[in-house]
């Protein structure tokens, strides 16, 4: 069994001892899904890199292969003595097969509902396309500007439908998708245009004011666009499929700007929440530009995760700087959320286990305020197991409950294997779930125990961070100084930011 030495837990799940005392009774980590997880990552890396046929191929290798292990470990269990039998490398063997399988058939499924759909072949043949699209995240500049001088921005979609045989803006919508009018019929006297139905990934190339109808930062509904682009095909590996190019001046419109109606207390209720979680994020704007220096731009990012009013000046800098992740909601600023509920909960001597679960409901209320998209719950997934280990006593489940929610991630989306944001996230989690207890308890010789854990926290994670940040961001003279001294005031932020 691969292991790393940590102190045990009570079956209370506290500390066998005193946090500024280091001696004590040390078990080994269950690090037993360890080459799972790993494998399936570096299967997923390879999937997505490859075509559909060559994924599949790989799943129903790796798949035959582990179900064919498990069979000779099942046969050899009756045939062989009590006492000779020693399966578990085995078994560990046949655990990473499956898993890589089921990663690899996964990808090869959504290829292959891509591929299907005629997008790729489309997109490979350079003429404009008519789509309509729904905007999946806020716009992002440019390392370079456009040909004459303008900056140009980047915004991630998701194509819901194309034209096979194009026509302008103005034609209809899929017959099966959602209009304006809730029609679909084309006008009078226009030939139909004939549409496919295709959920692929893309990005578009704007302008800053033709990306600001796009850019859902501050948007209470999906809103769908349709128009002509021309396209060009992603390079392989990326979550994306193509890169497109509005094709003439407001090629874009919107198609679909009103949520779907429900029931009547279902949509008051989601017009209430939507009001109050404005207003919060007002409030902190507002709060925010109370501060001096850099403290306005930077507030509102570092406490909910809004950039809406950074600076581009402020945002070059960060970025130069490597420190461009700080204002992301990630996994660390949901560990620490949620650890400032545990330590308040506990100083009002709540039970654990009413405690848990009243912590995970504000964690969820704080991904409400922040925003619900995939990356932020995934954030908010990580952070609450690194909170379970740092501040509930968890420690010793919470790396096998790290491995499965990655193999749980990258079945559902193998393309997480090659996103940054997720690779950031499992690694401060690993880092917390590590070294947060031992850094802990350094810190709680010479600081009171409700900075020790925070500060902890935030520390554990950036040690396991920027070797990533390095490649990601480039490396500058100045770069790791620059974040290992930011990080231990990433709590003194986010917390009392979020609290006030």
């Amino acid at each position: 069994m691969i292991a790393a030495h940590r102190r045990d837990d009570d079956p209370a799940g506290r500390a066998t001892d005193p946090p500024g005392n280091a001696a004590g009774p040390v078990r080994p980590v269950d690090l037993r899904l360890l080459p799972a997880a790993a494998t399936a990552w570096a299967v997923a890396w390879a999937a997505v890199h490859s075509s559909s046929a060559i994924s599949a191929a790989l799943g129903a290798l790796l798949g035959i292969s582990g179900l064919a292990l498990l069979g000779v470990l099942v046969l050899l269990r009756h045939l062989m003595p009590r006492g000779r039998r020693s399966s578990a490398p085995a078994v560990q063997l046949a655990v990473c097969c499956v898993a890589g399988a089921a990663v690899a058939l996964s990808c090869s499924g959504a290829q292959r509902q891509i591929d299907l759909s005629g997008w790729p072949t489309t997109v490979s043949e350079d003429i404009p396309v008519q789509v309509q699209l729904e905007p999946t995240g806020p716009a992002r500049e440019t390392v370079r500007p456009g040909p004459d001088g303008t900056v140009r921005v980047i915004v991630p979609v998701t194509v819901r439908a194309y034209a096979q045989r194009p026509r302008g803006p103005s034609s209809a919508s899929p017959p099966d998708s959602a209009s304006p009018s809730g029609s679909g019929a084309a006008r009078s006297g226009e030939e139909e245009p004939t549409w496919r139905q295709v959920d692929a990934a893309a990005v578009v190339l704007l302008t800053e004011a033709e990306a600001a109808g796009l850019n859902r930062d501050h948007a209470d509904r999906a809103v769908r666009f349709e128009g002509m682009v021309r396209s060009t095909p992603a390079d392989s590996g990326g979550r994306s499929t193509a890169l497109l190019t509005p094709f003439g001046e407001g090629a874009l419109v919107p198609v679909a700007d009103a949520p779907a109606q429900v029931g009547g207390i279902a949509a008051r209720a989601a017009e209430t929440w939507e009001g109050w979680r404005s207003d919060v994020r007002r409030g902190t704007i507002e709060l925010s530009s109370q501060t001096v220096g850099d403290g306005p731009e930077l507030l509102p990012g570092l406490i909910l995760g809004d950039r809406s009013v950074q600076s581009r000046e402020l945002s070059e800098a960060m970025q130069v700087a490597g420190m461009t992740h700080l204002t992301v909601v990630s996994g660390t600023h949901c560990a620490l959320v949620m650890g400032a509920l545990l330590a308040l909960l506990r100083l009002l001597r709540v039970p654990r286990g009413p405690g848990l679960v009243l912590a995970l409901a504000g964690l969820m209320l704080y991904v409400g305020l922040v925003d619900q998209a995939p990356s932020v719950v995934r954030a908010a997934v990580m952070g609450a197991l690194g909170a379970l280990s740092l501040f509930a006593g968890r420690r010793r489940v919470s790396f096998s409950l790290l491995c499965v929610c990655v193999l749980g991630m990258l079945i559902w989306d193998p393309w997480y294997a090659v996103d940054a944001a997720m690779q950031l996230s499992a690694a401060a989690t690993a880092g917390i779930v590590l070294t947060g207890a031992r850094i802990q308890e350094a810190f709680a010789r010479v600081l009171p125990g409700v900075v020790a854990g925070p500060l902890a926290l935030a520390v554990s994670a950036q040690l396991f961070v920027t070797p990533l940040l390095l490649p990601l961001r480039g490396v500058t003279t100045y770069t790791v100084l620059a974040n290992v001294l930011a990080a231990p005031l990433l709590p003194l932020a986010t917390v009392p930011g979020l609290l006030g």
